[in-house]
């Protein structure tokens, strides 16, 4: 084997070879480097890959000094910076991610969830169309929903957030109920455990109507609610999310956090026994009319700057 002593070019050369290889000078070396090639230059998967980075990056910059250290202190094996660290692990792991549905895909009757909990989603009657990041699922507002029977959504007494867009295509659904839920939890503790729902004109309570509610049980066995300001329009994307932070719930819904009530404490220390996306979890089924795009469950509570960057993915 030819061992080298010197560079093996020696002539200075500078610039690139085909688009694949470069030619630079560094340190008073001479290299010749094989330029990164993406294997998903420009497509969606690369966009999400982005869009998950910068959400950890930003999400950096709101740990305590003292987390920093932490972090600082455990990249030191691997010669990296506490942010390289930071992003190694959060990119790898998504912690804080109990569920995420791209809603993308139907794959033999399932639609995958990317978190490390795996919670695939069952498809009932749902269909693929055109959706607001790539494809979605359309709900007929009848009999279509996706199912999954979960892990990771243990949130305990603790915070959580869900946030998601929807397309609804009329105020009214073919059982004329009060509402539609747009996603919903069964748990041990409660058959509606939590849920996010689109009000109906049907409902008893006329300001509540084309508003969508953040619904979250007590330990006493009542409901607690947020409500969103903001009517929603038909046949246009829109962006909501929702959460349990200090025992208080918000809804947001195009403008900023608007709080609800307060002392939501239901325990759900156990996983949901299902969740259902685009009907109730339980009885009746109040079923969801429209398109529902980019699910994700977090077990933490996203602050304003998150979702409103969410507000302006599109993959068109």
């Amino acid at each position: 084997m030819t061992k080298l002593n010197s560079p093996l070019l020696s002539l200075g050369a500078k610039g690139t070879l085909g688009d694949n290889v470069t030619f630079a000078r560094r340190r008073n070396v001479n290299l010749v480097e094989k330029k990164p090639i993406p294997a998903n230059p420009q497509s969606l998967a690369q966009k999400y890959q982005r869009w998950l980075y910068r959400d950890y990056a930003y999400l950096w910059t709101q740990q305590s000094l003292a987390n920093k250290r932490t972090y600082a202190a455990a990249g030191v094996r691997y010669h990296l910076t506490g942010f390289q660290y930071w992003m190694k692990y959060q990119l790898s792991k998504l912690p804080d991610l109990a569920a995420g549905w791209h809603m993308d895909i139907d794959l033999a009757g399932t639609t995958q969830d990317f978190s490390p909990f795996e919670n695939t989603a069952t498809v009932f009657g749902a269909t693929m169309v055109q959706g607001h990041i790539s494809n979605c699922f359309s709900f007929d507002g009848i009999n279509d929903y996706l199912r999954s029977v979960p892990d990771g959504f243990k949130f305990g007494t603790g915070d959580f957030s869900i946030m998601g867009f929807i397309n609804p295509s009329a105020y009214v659904n073919a059982g004329g109920d009060a509402s539609a839920w747009i996603i919903g939890a069964n748990t041990p503790e409660s058959p509606t455990a939590w849920g996010v729902i689109f009000v109906l004109d049907n409902h008893a309570t006329p300001a509540w109507r084309r508003h969508i509610t953040f619904l979250c049980r007590t330990n006493l066995g009542g409901s607690k609610f947020a409500i969103s300001p903001d009517v929603i329009p038909l046949n246009t994307w829109t962006l909501f999310a929702a959460k349990r932070q200090a025992g208080t719930l918000y809804i947001y819904v195009d403008s900023t956090w608007t709080a609800g009530a307060a002392d939501a404490d239901i325990n759900l220390a156990t996983a949901p026994n299902n969740i259902d996306i685009g009907k109730h979890p339980q009885a009746p089924p109040e079923w969801f009319p429209g398109s529902i795009d980019e699910l994700r469950v977090y077990n933490r509570g996203l602050d304003l700057d998150q979702v409103l960057f969410w507000k302006e993915r599109s993959h068109h």
